[in-house]
């Protein structure tokens, strides 16, 4: 199963774990290897590539579009965006 990201195209895998908490958001989980140790243990045990999306000074990297921008200048173009 796959999904469409919404800002690049392109299509993602979905998986499905036990490990959510399930009083944790409202029933979809984005899972980020690179800021969270759960999704990091899962990712590495699955062969999910790591995506590096922002860099020691707070800056978005890895994007054809907000790369350079600051984490909350990139937050508000992609909301933006996606509204």
């Amino acid at each position: 199963m796959t999904a469409i990201h919404p800002v690049t195209g392109k299509r993602l895998p979905i998986f499905v774990t036990s490990y959510v908490i399930g009083s944790y958001g409202t029933g979809a989980v984005m899972g980020v290897p690179f800021h969270d140790e759960r999704d990091c243990a899962f990712a590495l045990e699955n062969g999910i590539d790591f995506i590096q999306v922002s860099d020691e000074e707070g800056n978005l990297v890895n994007s054809k579009e907000f790369t350079g921008l600051t984490e909350a200048e990139g937050r508000a173009q992609i909301t933006d965006k996606l509204t």
